[in-house]
């Protein structure tokens, strides 16, 4: 009971830090400090902080050392280093030409964000938020469907892209322990109904002409992207190799592919590299781990299993709202995840059923609740932007967000063999 005292009390307080421009790692470092405190009243102290380190990366017990933080957190630390790199050497902008100059100025409204979404960097809807409103003037589109439009097409890739650091996180053997390819196989047809709904608000749109300015030398670009996706997938089905150890071995790749693109020397090519590295998405992956272990070890998953199990409460009333929830607080998918996963992971497993969907189930709820977060950071730039009346905004975005739960999970009971 304690520890549950506590866990509600590092909610609070890591929705306080982040509020006040906090970085997402330290907040969560910080607010794992209840959980423990209070948990080390009903357990030995000692006890939980081996248990904390036998989780993270080494057991004092069994002598043995576990390596998924640290590869995790380097694959997250080498996409990081992609997507600055192609930003640094002009790459993106050749991208934007080649699209603005190869595609109809309705369907622009689609894939400029959604190209740009391929890179996950935090706030990057500000990339494409002055393109598509440049089309979005010639063409007189609301200043709000122009936002959703940003929103909407950017954050697809969330859904089924195996370099989104939601997904690999989710799909980590400290998390749900699946493979990351058999996820985005079950959330394809959630990916198919977002691209759908989406097209429904760009078909009125006028102007169907595109400037045939450009060759496809631009695609080329692309190569940084698409390659270490292709590896992870050939390693990962052919070879049997984990998910995150095959994108480990594959986003080296792409760093490669923009030095090779833009011919770098050695000593240029490390001076890039430099530029190009931010701790900030390595180090919340850090917090994260860190938080779960903590939760992890203390008396807050027995207690939450016995409450759910004694009121008789449908598991499904928690795993699809507190991740929803959370997100909407904290602007977050990734914090959402690691603050309620661990608390639904018991759960999952009283439901029974494939345990696949019902990962997809708790994703798309944190997704959804995440892609109109007034915290959420590409929500913020692209109103900042485009100064949306946020009324109107929300009407647009928020019916379709509730709606992909709705659809993902009516499509993943029927799956996970729960209806018929």
């Amino acid at each position: 009971m304690l520890g549950f005292i506590g866990l509600i009390l590092s909610f609070l307080l890591i929705i306080l830090l982040i509020s006040r421009g906090r970085s997402f790692g330290l907040s969560l470092l910080i607010g794992s400090i209840p959980v423990f405190v209070f948990s080390a009243f009903e357990r030995d102290p000692l006890i939980m902080a081996k248990e904390i380190l036998a989780e993270l990366i080494y057991s004092i017990d069994d002598g043995t050392i576990d390596l998924s933080m640290i590869k995790l957190t380097l694959v997250v630390l080498m996409i990081t280093i992609i997507a600055r790199t192609m930003e640094i050497t002009g790459m993106l902008e050749e991208i934007l030409r080649g699209l603005r100059n190869s595609f109809s100025r309705r369907s622009l409204f689609a894939i400029i964000p959604a190209t740009l979404g391929l890179l996950h960097v935090p706030g990057g809807a500000i990339f494409s938020a002055p393109m598509i409103g440049i089309e979005g003037k010639r063409v007189r589109v609301s200043k709000e469907d122009l936002a959703f439009y940003n929103i909407w097409f950017r954050h697809i890739w969330f859904l089924v892209s195996p370099l989104s650091s939601s997904l690999i996180l989710i799909c980590s053997e400290d998390f749900a322990g699946i493979n990351i390819y058999s996820l985005i196989l079950y959330q394809i047809p959630i990916f198919i109904f977002m691209i759908l709904i989406g097209m429904t608000r760009i078909r009125g749109i006028e102007g169907s002409e595109k400037e045939r300015k450009t060759k496809t030398r631009w695609l080329r670009f692309l190569l940084p992207i698409v390659t270490p996706i292709l590896i992870s997938i050939i390693l990962t089905l052919l070879f049997g190799v984990e998910s995150i150890t095959s994108l480990l071995i594959s986003v080296p790749v792409g760093i490669l592919s923009v030095l090779a693109l833009k011919r770098s020397g050695l000593g240029e090519g490390a001076k890039l590299i430099a530029r190009s590295i931010s701790w900030k998405l390595p180090f919340a992956v850090v917090g994260i781990l860190t938080f779960r272990a903590v939760v992890l070890s203390s008396d807050v998953i027995e207690f939450l299993s016995g409450f759910f199990s004694s009121n008789c409460l449908h598991p499904l009333l928690i795993i699809i709202p507190l991740p929803f929830l959370l997100s909407i607080l904290m602007g977050h998918n990734l914090g959402s995840i690691a603050l309620a996963y661990p608390v639904v992971e018991p759960l999952l497993r009283t439901i029974g059923g494939d345990a696949i969907a019902l990962t997809s189930i708790f994703y798309v709820s944190s997704f959804s609740g995440y892609l109109f977060s007034p915290l959420h950071l590409c929500v913020a730039v692209t109103n900042e932007y485009f100064k949306v009346n946020a009324m109107k905004f929300y009407q647009k975005i928020i019916p379709p967000s509730i709606l992909l739960i709705a659809v993902n999970l009516g499509i993943m009971l029927a799956i996970s063999g729960l209806i018929s």
